[in-house]
């Protein structure tokens, strides 16, 4: 069996997704578009081919799209009888339209789209069991297609993974880290929030910087003064090709998300490069699902927000903080990752898109 990897969005975020799907395919041939080739490494499973040079290709044929506008153009060839459409959603676009814009027009529209995705998908690979359930309450009457699903996390490749020799380790103090941007849905004034605590209340030597783009600054430094860390806080931008350089100088990293279901079915790549670099992760439980499945607890604090109110024990906070004392758990952080990337198993094409899609169509 073919496979087309069928997209045409070359931003970071997507490059990663499309390199966690290549290597946990098991299939004959993939094949994508020849721009690709400019940001993937070589492999023997990757060809690059014009997409209608494919469908025109004999034989049995599967197009793994991610996201419902692609898979609104693609919905034409369903009637091809050789050819599986399956989804991989990267999000869940009507609801993160509305959340970003606030506009009813355009979700629904993008639901009306996503309604006639979802009717001619074939199979549907979710990137969490969280994901799957939203899709499954919201298109009940496709019960059966979403059911047989495969789940399949953003995870960082074994071969981008730092290796415990390139580990560093603080001394006598906790490194805390923020990477990313100040949009509102990251949270920054809640993040600076729980440092202020961790550094004001614990006692604990405490570093904290802050990796964002320079156009963010001002607004660290405010929030800096606002919350009493001025003296604690550093503040870089770091290039995202030596990201994972920077991560290894740090302990614990912290994710605040709003407890929405646009993050609730989300698989940030943020907390697996957090989780990959060797760093234990402060994060809000309503993206914590993942993570529990990689991190034993004593390596994850969650922390609850309901109406931009954060509700956690100071006391246990301090805790978790001073146990990350001197990174002496990098090792174990990592190897736990690791152990959960090799538990993942690779979507065998032949037996779950022809199997379990048998009712189509049959090798």
């Amino acid at each position: 069996m073919e496979i087309y990897l069928y997209s045409n969005d070359f931003s970071e975020q997507s490059i990663r997704q499309m390199k966690t799907i290549i290597s946990f395919l098991d299939c004959k041939k993939i094949f994508l578009n020849e721009q690709w080739g400019n940001y993937l490494n070589n492999s023997t499973e990757i060809d690059y081919l014009d997409f209608q040079k494919f469908v025109d290709r004999k034989g049995s044929k599967v197009i793994i799209y991610f996201n419902i506008i692609d898979g609104y153009n693609l919905k034409k060839y369903k009637s091809f009888d050789n050819l599986l459409l399956v989804f991989r959603p990267r999000g869940i676009l009507p609801e993160e339209s509305y959340y970003k814009n606030n506009s009813i027009l355009k979700k629904t529209i993008l639901n009306f789209i996503e309604s006639k995705v979802i009717k001619s998908t074939d199979y549907f690979i979710f990137l969490n069991n969280e994901q799957k359930q939203h899709f499954l309450l919201k298109y009940s009457k496709h019960e059966q297609k979403i059911l047989r699903a495969r789940i399949l996390p953003n995870v960082k490749l074994m071969n981008e993974v730092s290796t415990n020799s390139n580990l560093n380790y603080a001394s006598s103090k906790v490194k805390l880290l923020y990477s990313g941007g100040f949009s509102k849905w990251q949270n920054i004034n809640l993040v600076f929030k729980v440092v202020s605590d961790i550094i004001i209340q614990s006692g604990i030597k405490c570093e904290f910087t802050v990796l964002t783009f320079e156009g963010n600054f001002e607004r660290a430094k405010d929030l800096a003064r606002k919350y009493n860390i001025t003296d604690q806080m550093i503040l870089k931008y770091i290039s995202p090709n030596k990201l994972d350089d920077e991560l290894r100088n740090y302990d614990i990293g912290i994710i605040i998300r709003d407890n929405n279901l646009v993050n609730i079915t989300a698989s940030p790549f943020k907390v697996i490069d957090y989780i990959s670099n060797g760093l234990g992760i402060i994060l809000t439980d309503n993206i914590a699902g993942e993570v529990r499945n990689i991190l034993p607890e004593n390596f994850l604090f969650q922390i609850g927000l309901r109406e931009k109110e954060l509700f956690y024990s100071n006391q246990d906070l301090n805790m978790f903080v001073s146990n990350m004392v001197g990174g002496k758990n990098k090792e174990d952080i990592l190897n736990s990752y690791k152990l959960y990337v090799s538990s993942i198993s690779k979507i065998d094409c032949e037996k779950d898109f022809v199997t379990k899609v048998g009712e189509k169509w049959l090798d």
